[in-house]
Order: structure tokens, then C-alpha cells, then sequence
């Protein structure tokens, strides 16, 4: 089974269960999403016809049955034509999969009615575990999303193939979320952990989330490998997803912003409950011996939410919760994604400064390494924890400061 990317004419090989964004980022086909896939901003939309043209497109099933969170996002017509969204759509048959041109470099506004680029992330580098890491510790592919020897390992590997300083972990971003209780799909090989149906089905479910078990489960397995890559002198990066993304894998996306509009102090109160369980989750990072807390809220941007709940929801929980852990660490470093740190800045919630190193050719590993100060958190942004291995002449690197009145 086979997808051809036009117009590039690239082709992929689909493995099963994955789907067409999966597989257009594993092939390099760019797709424009603002969400990474986690399936909320409804921007990857990509035309699906038979792999054989002189076919109708209806005339058999080509994609697996739409669930209702595509059917909201796209209009009866669209959907009549083969329209659909890459991250949720899996092919069942081969196709041809017709991507728009992107379009031209979208302009978001900030506090001061400017308008100005959104950070530009080319999601250098995969999340998922290459299969190489796989064959060379003989065990089952999942067994590196849940087992600590084995995510410490494979961490450790991939590093160094590809002449990282720092290991990361984990390799999915639905290790909060399930640790909240959602309900997480793991297909075959090669494709990475997704949110099943959404956990939290009406706005007053939001009242009955509970706090994370530190002890069990996935969560616990990825701090005890932060322990062992420690334990071995490996510098260690760990991957924490944002209160609003996290969220957001717990419900249904049209429920959550209904509920934003309706119910605020329910909305306020749920991120707060959360927001609360992932600082305790840096602490303990820290406490394990994680160097660089790396946190990204790829569905809480300002692009994808909009400005009015950016300010007064996702990106305020993200300056609450920096406060927080700086109450509870007295250094570390902290670097934000691109799009949330770039959001952040935008909308009057923080202010950078740039700096440049010394060094030629200098990687953003080192970088980040080198102002490591075990007195004072350092607040880091504007650039792709994926980029840590690449040499650049002109190494740069930002200091965020959060607003007083935020």
C-alpha cells in the first residue's frame, strides 16, 4: 500500500496505522498544520484520489471512515469531493494524495495590532524511534514508548548517531495526557502513540479529572529513564507538552472551545489541576536529572487559538506555570517551542533578548548547555529543541523574560 504525493510525485510506503500527515513527515513532504498533529487545528487539508486515475475516487473505500472531529472541520461538499485531514485520515487502500501549495507566510497579530510572521518550524528531525534502534536492541518497537532500560537506550543511541550532546525523551507527545487517564492508540510499527476517543465527553466532565499517578504507568517509566541516562553522565533533555495541549488531548476539541466560550471558570479550573500535576513533573525531572525541561503547546498557539484566548487562557497558563516551577527549582533551564515562545512575545506576555556565542559553528546543544546555572532558571525560546545536533556558524540564543502584569 502506497501513497504518491503530487505534485511532488514523492512515494511512500504506508505502514499500518498510520496516517497521511505521519507519513508525508516521514517521506519530507511538507504539509502545513499549526497544531504538530495533534489534531485540532484543522489546517492539513489534502485532496485523496484512487491511485490509478482513470478511477472515480468513490469508486472504493480509499481511507478509513472519518471520525466526527474531521466531519466538523470540513463541509459536506468538501468531504463529497475527497477532501481530508491528513493527521486523522489512514490510507486503507493505495492513493494519490494532491497537497495545496502553501500558502504564502501567514501573519499572525500582537498586543500592539502589528502583525508579523509566525515562527517558521520545519519539525527538523522525527519523533518517532528509527527502526535501526530497534533492530539493534532486538526488542518489540513499543517496548521503547514504555520501558525505561529500553527508552533510556534507545535515547542514548539515536543521540549518537546523530552526534548529539543531548539525549531526548520521551519519542511521543501523549505521555501527559495519559497519564490524566485519555486513552492512547498504539498502531504498528513505525507509527507513533495517538489520543483514541476523547476521555472527557461533555463540559462538566472537566469537574472529575484527577491528579497523575507519579508511581505507574508510562509517566514513571520516562522519569526513571531520565534517571539512568543520568546515572551514565548523559546529558539529558525532557519533552513536556503545555496545560491547553494536554487539555485538548482529553476532549474533543469542539467541546473544549465551547467550553472556553461558556463555562471559563470550569475551563480555568481543569488547566489549573493540570497545570499543577506537569510542574510537579518538572520537579521530579529536575529531582531525576534532566538538564533541559523542553515545552512546547503546539494546540495552544497563538495562530491556531487566536489572540483573545491565547492572552486570557493557553498562553497565560503558560506563564503560570513558569512561575511555578521557578519556585520550586532554583536553576535548570527551560527551553520553549518556537511557536509558543514567538506567541508569547507577540501578544506582550514576554520580551527576548538574543545572544550570540563565540563559537564557529557551535550546535544548539551546546548552546543550551553552556548557560546552564544551577541558581537561576534560564527561560529559553525562539528556535526547535529538534535542531540540537546541527552545526550553524552564527549560533544565537534567547533569553525570555516574563511580563510583570501577565
Amino acid at each position: 500500500m502506497y501513497i504518491t504525493f503530487l505534485p511532488s510525485g514523492r512515494r511512500a510506503r504506508v505502514k499500518k496505522g498510520e496516517t497521511i500527515l505521519q507519513a508525508a513527515k516521514r517521506t519530507g513532504v511538507p504539509i502545513e498544520s499549526a497544531c504538530s498533529g495533534t489534531r485540532c487545528c484543522g489546517l492539513c487539508r489534502v485532496h485523496v484520489l484512487p491511485e490509478k486515475p482513470s478511477k472515480r475516487w468513490d469508486d472504493e473505500p480509499l481511507v478509513a471512515p472519518s471520525d466526527r472531529r474531521e466531519r466538523s472541520a470540513l463541509s459536506p461538499e468538501e468531504r463529497r469531493d475527497g477532501w481530508h485531514l491528513a493527521c486523522m485520515t489512514k490510507p486503507v487502500a493505495s492513493i494519490r494524495v494532491e497537497v495545496p501549495k502553501p500558502k504564502k507566510q501567514r501573519l499572525i497579530p500582537t498586543a500592539t495590532g502589528e502583525k508579523l510572521p509566525v515562527f517558521d518550524c520545519n519539525h527538523a528531525g522525527s519523533e518517532e524511534i528509527p527502526a535501526f534502534v530497534i533492530r539493534k536492541f532486538g526488542a518489540s518497537y513499543w517496548d521503547a514508548y514504555q520501558y525505561a532500560p529500553l527508552m533510556s537506550a534507545a535515547s542514548a543511541l539515536i543521540a549518537d548517531s546523530n552526534g548529539d550532546e543531548v539525549c531526548k525523551l520521551p519519542f511521543c507527545v501523549t505521555i501527559e495526557a495519559g497519564a490524566f487517564g485519555a486513552e492512547i492508540s498504539y498502531p504498528e510499527n513505525g507509527v507513533l502513540p495517538l489520543p483514541g476517543q476523547p476521555m472527557i465527553q461533555r463540559i462538566e466532565d472537566l469537574d472529575t479529572l484527577g491528579d497523575i499517578d507519579f508511581s505507574q504507568g508510562r509517566i514513571a517509566e520516562v522519569l526513571e529513564a531520565v534517571r539512568l541516562l543520568h546515572a551514565v553522565g548523559r546529558r539529558c533533555v525532557l519533552k513536556v507538552e503545555a496545560p491547553f495541549t494536554v487539555l485538548s488531548m482529553l476532549m474533543d476539541s469542539l467541546v473544549l472551545f465551547r467550553a472556553v466560550r461558556k463555562d471559563r471558570p470550569r475551563v480555568d479550573a481543569a488547566l489549573a489541576k493540570i497545570r499543577k500535576n506537569l510542574v510537579e513533573y518538572i520537579r521530579r525531572a529536575f529531582l531525576a536529572g534532566a538538564d533541559i525541561i523542553s515545552y512546547a503547546d503546539p494546540s495552544g498557539v497563538v495562530e491556531f487559538v487566536g489572540p483573545k484566548v491565547f492572552r486570557d487562557v493557553s498562553g497565560r497558563e503558560t506563564i503560570r506555570l513558569l512561575r511555578d516551577v521557578q519556585t520550586i527549582r532554583p536553576g535548570g533551564i527551560i527551553h520553549i517551542c518556537g511557536k509558543t515562545s514567538t506567541s508569547l512575545e507577540y501578544m506582550g506576555l514576554a520580551t527576548s533578548e538574543t545572544y550570540e556565542l563565540p563559537e564557529p559553528r557551535a550546535t544548539f546543544a551546546h548552546a543550551l548547555l553552556s548557560i546552564h546555572d544551577r541558581r537561576k532558571i534560564q527561560v529559553t525560546g525562539h528556535n526547535c529543541i529538534l535542531v540540537t545536533a546541527a552545526p550553524i556558524p552564527h549560533q544565537r540564543i534567547s533569553f525570555l523574560s516574563l511580563a510583570e502584569d501577565a
